[in-house]
């Protein structure tokens, strides 16, 4: 029973908010990093009831929300106008990325959105004097979240708002790392219409216009009621886990390959390391045949040393003794680069041990990964499931309303026209109850007469000895008389 009473709870929700098949479109584009992907659904359905005329995102990073905006755009055939305004370089809290992030949203938007929509490499205070006042219909504000960045992003851009137009803020439920965005809605909050979902870091929704969508205006209704808005941001959040967990497979698949990459260096520093003991092998070898060169050299110098009292050999042994002592100067370089060699061998022996270490952590991380991918994986597919079986209760819910509906109307022009029958009777009634008055009335003027007439007839006797000729005319009137009163 309580299952029926929530899913009817959950199509009521979905008739008051007008949710249709946009909540159930695929994303064109999903790219790291994936944070914002937990509301794609909204904002299709954002832009599906708002239907701006201009929107406008601060910070677009990767593009995974600016490119749902401009898909619902294109889908739903509005004429709107779409611009992302963002340097491109990224931020204390977005990080610091390269021009191939650029690049890449670049060429997606070219290929699918550049009849409609325009990226604006530039800050958000220098990008403000493009736009005119009270031209823009859906603000979304997603650059550097400290309290003070966020407030003012607000307060520059907030004279741009149409009087219909609705305001972002992503990272509402954000709580660390210097974030302000939760604090700066709070005060929000207090002044404007809002509705806030919790999942996927936050998203705030604020009617800063006083001409708000119906859609919208019963949205902020909900947020005034605890379980509606639970039921309303369970509704979105399980749409938008599918693409929170497409998010995180891609964040998965780019730590596998970093990964592998960084396994493929250990290998690579491995074999290196390996040709660095063979080569610390031929050194030491190398190094033992300088050493016996070295003793023979100083045997040799003492020997030479003990000569140089022969006053005869002092010339030849003084030359000998220069060539030893040169080849002892060469034996010692040798040997103090022979060291050198002996010490970075040892050093690269560690960093080979420490790369082995960090090649078996990083394929336990990455086995521990995989698994974490399977069971990402198989929960995705229970929420398809769940939602697929969600979605077809929905459809025949939908279907028996439309029953309750059809039968509805029905019903209503039977009694529509069995009310117009009634009314004619009684119309028909009405005239027949006045022709009978007439009647009436007019039996009465014809009884008065009777009496009247009656009154003037000639007694009998009279009319006996009436003449003959005055006889017929009275009989005449004595027979119209008796006509009326028939009558």
């Amino acid at each position: 029973m309580k299952l029926v009473e929530r899913s009817s709870e959950f199509q009521q929700i979905i008739e008051t908010l007008e949710i249709g098949d946009e909540c159930f479109w695929e994303p064109m584009r999903v790219a790291r990093p994936g944070a914002w992907t937990g509301h794609l659904a909204t904002a299709f359905w954002l832009v599906k009831v708002v239907r701006p005329r201009m929107l406008v995102e601060l910070g677009t990073h990767s593009g995974n929300s600016y490119s749902a905006f401009c898909q619902a755009v294109s889908r739903l055939g509005l004429p709107s106008r779409a611009f992302a305004v963002d340097t491109w370089k990224g931020d204390e809290h977005a990080g610091f990325y390269d021009e191939s992030v650029f690049q890449d949203l670049n060429a997606f938007n070219q290929s699918h959105f550049a009849g409609f929509s325009r990226l604006v490499r530039s800050t958000f205070d220098d990008a403000r004097a493009y736009f005119t006042d009270g031209s823009i219909d859906l603000l979304h504000i997603d650059g550097l979240h400290t309290y003070e960045a966020v407030k003012h992003d607000f307060e520059t851009w907030k004279s741009a708002a149409s009087s219909s137009a609705v305001v972002l803020f992503h990272d509402t439920n954000v709580r660390e790392r210097g974030f302000g965005v939760w604090q700066f809605w709070l005060e929000l909050s207090q002044a404007y219409p809002y509705f806030e979902f919790n999942h996927a870091e936050g998203l705030g929704i604020l009617g800063l216009g006083p001409r708000q969508p119906p859609q919208l205006v019963r949205l902020f209704e909900l947020s005034q009621d605890p379980q509606a808005a639970l039921m309303v941001r369970q509704l979105f959040a399980a749409r938008g886990e599918a693409f929170l967990n497409a998010a995180r497979c891609l964040d998965l698949e780019y730590l596998v390959s970093v990964l592998s990459q960084r396994a493929a260096e250990t290998d690579s520093a491995r074999q290196e390391a390996t040709s660095l003991r063979d080569q610390m092998i031929a050194i030491n070898v190398e190094l033992d045949r300088l050493r016996q060169v070295e003793a023979a050299a100083r045997e040799q110098d003492v020997i030479l040393s003990k000569a140089l009292n022969d006053a005869a050999a002092v010339p030849a042994l003084q030359a000998e003794l220069a060539r030893l002592r040169d080849i002892e100067a060469t034996a010692l370089q040798q040997s103090a680069g022979l060291a050198s060699l002996v010490s970075e061998a040892s050093s690269a022996r560690d960093e080979t041990v420490q790369y082995k270490l960090a090649q078996e952590g990083l394929e336990k991380e990455v086995a521990r990964l995989h698994d974490d991918l399977c069971s990402i994986r198989e929960h995705n597919d229970d929420l398809a499931s769940e939602l697929e079986r969600t979605r077809d209760e929905a459809c025949a819910a939908q279907a028996k309303l439309e029953a309750s509906m059809s039968l509805a109307r029905q019903q209503s022009l039977t009694a529509q026209r069995s009310l117009l029958e009634v009314m004619s009777a009684r119309q028909e009634l009405e005239r027949s109850r006045q022709e009978l008055e007439r009647s009436m009335q007019e039996l009465a003027q014809y009884k008065s007469a009777y009496e009247q007439a009656a009154a003037l007839l000639i007694p009998l006797r009279i009319r006996r000895v009436l003449p003959e000729p005055l006889k017929p005319p009275l009989r005449a009137v004595k027979r119209a008389l008796r006509s009326l009163v028939r009558r």
